[in-house]
């Protein structure tokens, strides 16, 4: 077998032209493949009966004649291996060389001829090379001629047919040939790589960790030292979460250790952050103060939206802090380019009141909830509160004050003594312990999207609106609350049934159920009361902070509510009794506003009602066919949530449709 290792030392043979100073890189002009053939090399043959260039061009006139090729020039041949010279400091005599020359001049194909002396005779023998990209040479085959005397016109005819196999021009018997493998639409078969081998890659990155991927082939994480990269043309990829993939495409070289440090670019996006409520006004000398991830940022204020730029894509917390008001905190996911929006209320930190009188032992009624005896202190929500102050043979006082958050209120009230005989009833008094009263002011109505992502096109747009102060039962209305009016002959029988609480014993204290609008209708008016709006409804359930549920944000649960979880009702299969969840009270302390029973309010539906709604103690639309539902059941997983809105005809009496009532406040 002969042996198909290349004679590098041809390469020097290609001095035979002068130096060119600039060339730029070969390009044929056509559709063809490019040929480079490396001038002829006689070994062991002296004197030199003929001069290589002249075997060489009879070679290349043959090609010419085929005209499949476009055929690289010996000057152009030059330039580069000079160029590579320069380039490497060392003689150009090794496969290294060989193979970057071949990736220079981007040529397909490569032939390489010697010839030898063996006695009188000599003989031409060529081997070809195909390169393709991305990869070193392969050895395609040798081609041989017969012997012939050694003289310059029988080794010029040789080298001609050597031409004229190589480019598949020879004729036998008439018949042009087809054995070379360089013949039109012949399939050529490749052999191993040249001098196929590995190189050593040294890995480093800024930041660490980054994965590695070599011609889509993972290997591990930077930093690292890669042994045993094939030889060839190889793309390295170099990726990690939160960055920007960096591509690079390296020659790996037998035996090269090949270094590559590369510093990722930080894919980023933005946070903009914009205050809803409350408003702070320029002269405040204390506003919000925003930190991303720990780190103080800046401090917020209404009329201009904070943006935080420059910040890593991935998951970031966002805490708003001030004195006064509840610490606002929230996770957001930051993508690349993009700006995330994000709107803050913040609810205010507890007030607190001092109730002196004289004289002293009064008792004092808070929002109608007796609260103790004078001196009395205690704590409130920020808003609006009445103040009754009661005493055997005193006349009653009441004020309306209003608590600011995280501030402190004395209040001083000279009792008037009443005349011998007369007594005071204490008129101003809440109606009921078991009322609430919910302050006037503003809240956002409809879904939150920045604590509630399953908002409804019906709870759309998330709007403002103020209501006057009123007063809202604390519990559901039961079975015995709803069989006083029964018995007065002033409310009709519910529903009754397996699931109806009408009827079935045990059940005095759950919520009455089964009943239609007019029966929850006609009950409220006769306790000198009414249904109350779903603005009020939404108000004392969620408060003022734009919380998802009565409890705040915390995903709904039997440790909340009565619903469906582990079985309708809790695995209890019906209502519980009011007031049962004290966990799940709202921000004023209204119970079962999720859950238990959906609760009739006193609006019509309308679907977009959101969007015309008057901002200033809505009503509802004046007519419609359906009827509004509020809160969810003891037989829903969902529907909980404070926005949203449920409706159905005022006539239905179903086991999970209760309600509660609601006063004004003056």
């Amino acid at each position: 077998m002969k042996n198909n290792k290349i004679p590098l030392k041809l390469l020097f043979l290609l001095l035979t032209v002068f130096v060119f100073f600039s060339f730029p890189r070969f390009s044929s002009g056509e559709d063809k493949e490019v040929l480079i053939i490396f001038n002829v090399e006689l070994k062991g043959i002296a004197p030199k009966p003929v001069q290589p260039e002249v075997l060489t061009d009879a070679i290349t006139a043959e090609f010419a004649k085929a005209g499949n090729f476009s055929i690289v020039d010996r000057g152009t041949i030059y330039y580069y291996f000079k160029q590579i010279q320069e380039k490497t400091k060392k003689s150009c005599d090794d496969v290294e060389c060989l193979t970057d020359l071949a990736a220079q001049l981007d040529a397909g194909f490569y032939i390489v001829t010697e010839v030898n002396k063996s006695g009188d005779k000599c003989s031409i023998s060529s081997k070809l090379y195909k390169r393709k990209p991305g990869t070193l040479l392969y050895f395609v085959e040798q081609t041989e001629t017969n012997d012939s005397p050694c003289k310059a016109e029988d080794l010029k005819k040789s080298a001609g047919l050597m031409g004229m196999r190589l480019s598949g021009l020879e004729v036998v018997k008439g018949e042009k040939t087809t054995s070379s493998p360089l013949s039109p639409g012949k399939d050529l078969e490749l052999k191993k790589p040249i001098d196929e081998g590995y190189g050593t890659l040294v890995l480093d990155t800024n930041p660490e960790e980054c994965q590695i991927y070599i011609d889509s082939e993972g290997y591990g994480v930077t930093p690292q030292t890669i042994q045993k990269v094939p030889a060839g043309d190889r793309t390295i990829v170099l990726a990690k979460d939160g960055f920007s993939t960096t591509t690079e495409v390296i020659r790996m070289l037998k035996g090269q250790r090949v270094v590559l440090n590369k510093n990722l670019a930080p894919q980023m996006g933005s946070i903009k952050i914009s205050l809803l409520s409350p408003v702070f006004s320029p002269q405040e000398k204390q506003k919000p103060q925003i930190y991303l991830d720990g780190k103080y940022k800046g401090v917020l204020a209404a009329e201009n939206p904070f943006e935080i730029k420059g910040i890593l894509v991935g998951a970031h917390t966002v805490k708003i802090e001030h004195p006064d008001y509840q610490t606002k905190e929230e996770e957001i996911v930051v993508r690349n380019n993009s700006t995330e929006e994000m709107s803050v209320e913040l609810a205010g930190k507890p007030g607190k009141i001092l109730v002196v009188s004289t004289p002293l032992k009064a008792k004092v009624s808070v929002d109608g909830v007796e609260g103790g005896e004078t001196p009395y202190s205690a704590s409130l929500p920020p808003g609006k509160h009445k103040i009754i102050v009661v005493l055997s043979g005193y006349k009653s006082q009441e004020k309306e004050i209003e608590i600011n958050p995280n501030k402190s209120l004395s209040l001083n009230f000279g009792l008037e003594a009443l005349p011998k005989g007369q007594v005071d009833v204490g008129e101003g008094l809440a109606p009921s312990r078991d009322m609430i009263l919910i302050p006037a002011g503003e809240f956002m109505m409809g879904c939150n999207s920045a604590v509630d992502n399953q908002c409804g096109n019906n709870e759309k747009p998330y709007h403002r609106i103020s209501l006057d102060s009123y007063y809202i039962d604390k519990y559901e209305l039961t079975v015995d609350q709803y069989a006083q009016c029964v018995q007065a002959g002033k409310c009709s029988n519910p529903g009754t049934g397996q699931y109806c609480n009408w009827g079935n014993s045990g059940r005095g204290n759950h919520p009455v159920n089964c009943v239609d609008w007019d029966q929850a209708d006609s009950y409220c008016g006769w306790a000198g009361k009414r249904l109350p709006t779903e603005a009020e409804w939404e108000k004392a359930a969620r408060g003022t902070d734009g919380r998802k549920y009565p409890w705040g944000n915390q995903t709904a649960t039997c440790d909340y509510a009565v619903m469906s979880q582990g079985g309708n009702g809790c695995g209890c299969d019906s209502t519980w009794s009011v007031g049962s969840k004290t966990a799940g009270a709202s921000l004023y302390g209204v119970m079962d506003m999720a859950g238990n029973v959906w609760e009739w309010v006193q609006d019509w539906y309308e679907g977009g009602y959101y969007k015309n709604s008057p901002a200033q103690n809505p009503q509802g639309p004046s007519s419609g066919r359906y009827r509004v539902l509020r809160g969810g059941s003891w037989d829903f997983t969902n529907y909980l949530r404070v926005a949203n809105r449920s409706h159905n005809l005022p006539s239905l009496r179903l086991n999970g449709y209760g309600f509660r009532c609601v006063r004004p406040a003056k």
